[in-house]
């Protein structure tokens, strides 16, 4: 299972200069316990926590803080949308995180909560058997429709096929005595 199957997408984020008290409404509003921090050129600044909130101590003579850039924990770990939600569940173990940004390039693309790791985990078997079998009859579809030739054992499978839909017939070929290397082409128009 991958982060971006599971995860809560768009990002929903707050910025350094954003109010406390509007961060503590977006939090309550959407049911996080946190939410990335991104700075004006779209980098990841930090993370904002509902433990940041309230765990604010009035202290003598100085005002209390009122930006999220006077709470935030900055160097901020994430994960990649692609990453295997095992990598997120460890991470989040092992460091005592309750969620975490995920990450595409540079950019932040959703969050991913223990809860929605758990949720995962809770679906029930008739769910993940029809989800597997509406899979199986797409890919069973797009692998009826590729064109296989070979030449001097370079197997080239031609027609439209998502990459990740490419290890099964790549696997198949390169099982197949003789294969030298497989490619996958476009059909030709």
């Amino acid at each position: 299972m991958r982060i971006s199957q599971v995860m809560r997408s768009p990002a929903v984020t707050v910025t350094p200069g954003d109010k406390l008290k509007d961060v503590a409404a977006l939090l309550v509003e959407h049911g996080f316990s946190a939410v990335p921090v991104v700075a004006a050129d779209g980098a990841l600044a930090g993370i904002v926590s509902a433990a940041d909130l309230i765990d604010i101590e009035p202290v003598a003579h100085q005002a209390l803080p009122a930006t999220v850039a006077e709470v935030m924990t900055p160097g901020v770990f994430t994960v990649p949308a692609d990453a295997d939600a095992a990598r997120a569940v460890r991470l989040m173990l092992e460091r005592g995180y309750r969620s975490l940004p995920v990450t595409d390039d540079a950019e932040v693309v959703g969050m991913v909560s223990r809860g929605d790791l758990l949720r995962a985990l809770a679906r029930a078997d008739d769910v993940i058997r029809a989800d597997i079998e509406r899979l199986l009859a797409v890919h069973a579809q797009l692998l009826a429709a590729l064109e296989v030739s070979v030449a001097d054992g370079v197997v080239t499978f031609a027609g439209e096929l998502p990459a990740a839909a490419r290890c099964l017939p790549d696997a198949l070929a390169r099982d197949v005595p003789g294969t030298l290397a497989v490619r996958f082409e476009p059909r030709p128009g």
